[in-house]
């Protein structure tokens, strides 16, 4: 799935959640250092990179999960029916994270070569149903930045003090 459908499943994710009372978690992944890659071996190894990525992501997720590459090295995985209670989400969530870090960093040949790349994750978990599927995804995003900025190859969880972090960027 693209981008629009991706957000086309957010929203019903948190729609759901309205009915459920269940949690919504939304990652974002980016490949660590993919422009050298294509720097490197070039663009049609960086394509065989990511139909690696695009194949192994799915199977490193629950089934009801969505996984869709959004652009460049750039893919989300939205995850809904997630426990309620606090932390429990979360604790799930980072788990999901986990499992698809270690999937995605195995070695992959490409163009000939055994490549081994790292992820960075930023999750952003919600059973708040005012929440909307861009604010979700935004979320995500500010805490992947926080995970490459950490040093990359790594996950972090989007809070409040993220956001007060980003507002003032902003101002």
């Amino acid at each position: 799935p693209n981008r629009l459908l991706a957000l086309d499943r957010i929203r019903q994710a948190l729609a759901r959640s309205g009915r459920t009372g269940r949690s919504v978690a939304v990652m974002y992944l980016d490949l660590d250092h993919f422009k050298v890659i294509n720097d490197s071996l070039g663009h049609g190894a960086g394509d065989e990179l990511l139909r690696i990525v695009g194949e192994r992501l799915p199977g490193s997720v629950r089934p009801e999960d969505t996984v869709a590459r959004i652009g460049g090295d750039e893919f989300i995985v939205c995850c809904d029916d997630l426990p309620r209670e606090p932390g429990a989400a979360e604790v799930e969530a980072i788990a999901i994270a986990e499992r698809a870090r270690n999937t995605l960093e195995r070695p992959a040949n490409v163009a000939g070569q055994d490549l081994s790349v790292t992820v960075s994750v930023g999750i952003a978990v919600t059973n708040d149903q005012r929440r909307t599927a861009d604010e979700l995804l935004r979320d995500a995003d500010t805490a992947l930045y926080r995970a490459k900025d950490k040093g990359r190859s790594r996950w972090e969880v989007f809070d409040d003090a993220l956001r007060a972090e980003a507002i003032g960027r902003l101002e």
